[in-house]
């Protein structure tokens, strides 16, 4: 059975969400004291569903992560705040575990956990595998969602509204670079929902590449050669060789055209954001 956290409020960012949120809202309504929605602007039935739980629904402009996780970010009263995607399934049990790490040590700022999606065929039994070479528990210079900090520190760095895509990394870096933040990945596994088809997964690889554009363009000025080429090579990296190095032989043959794909489609995000980027300076 589960109870209410008194101390946590759930910050969900939503956009065309309504694949996943159901699920995403009823695991958190048992859990969280609040639950605050920032949608984007959907045009599908993400609001009603919103509206048939007990949540603050908010309105941003659409803008990116950076600026809808900071408006639900200003509306949290309590002690502790969960950044949850859309997609998320979370349990009280793996909510406590994330809380007591925080507690335990006050060098840690944030954490999170292992995801995993539903396995409903090739695509999702591929991914699980890839996922779990590419996070290992332990310590991470940054933390995706969903993720638990405290709200005073958070708050007090804030979220950067010009980082569509790349928020987490952002405010993880500005915490590690000014007070010597730590960060951490538990071994526990939270469920990602409405992610196993072809299409949402060509979408998310896709705007990962968003991620690392924002990355690089942000930092390269500051970075010495070694560290961009490090950039430039990160989708490359993390999607095809990680796999290859710590996987089974068989299944690096059963998972290679998802890594291929994968990478392939990092690269394209960020290529295609480049060079919108180029085109809005240009304007």
């Amino acid at each position: 059975m589960t109870q209410i956290h008194p101390d946590l409020t759930a910050v969900v960012c939503t956009l065309n969400s309504e694949n996943s949120l159901d699920s995403c809202l009823a695991s958190l309504e048992g859990i969280v004291s609040e639950i605050i929605v920032v949608d984007g602007g959907s045009r599908d039935s993400t609001i009603s569903i919103a509206k048939k739980y007990r949540t603050k629904i908010l309105r941003d402009s659409g803008s990116g992560l950076g600026e809808a996780r900071g408006l639900g970010l200003s509306q949290v009263d309590t002690r502790f705040v969960l950044n949850c995607g859309a997609d998320n399934v979370l349990t009280i049990k793996l909510v406590e575990r994330m809380i007591h790490r925080l507690e335990s040590d006050p060098r840690v700022y944030g954490v999170s956990c292992q995801t995993v999606v539903e396995e409903k065929g090739y695509i999702s039994k591929v991914s699980n595998r890839i996922w779990r070479t590419r996070f290992a528990s332990g310590n991470s210079t940054m933390v995706g969602t969903p993720n638990i900090f405290r709200t005073e520190q958070l708050r007090r760095f804030g979220y950067s509204k010009k980082r569509g895509w790349s928020d987490d990394e952002e405010v993880c870096y500005r915490m590690s670079q000014e007070e010597g933040a730590l960060f951490e990945i538990l071994r526990e596994e939270c469920l990602e929902t409405g992610q196993s088809t072809v299409s949402r997964q060509v979408y998310r690889f896709f705007h990962y590449g968003y991620s690392d554009f924002e990355i690089y363009s942000t930092r390269k000025k500051e970075w010495k050669l070694s560290r961009r080429i490090k950039s430039i090579s990160h989708p490359l990296v993390v999607e095809l060789i990680y796999p290859l190095r710590r996987l089974s032989m068989s299944d690096r043959i059963y998972c290679l055209p998802v890594m291929l794909s994968a990478t392939f489609l990092r690269y394209l995000g960020w290529a295609y954001r480049g060079i919108k980027s180029l085109s809005t300076n240009k304007a």
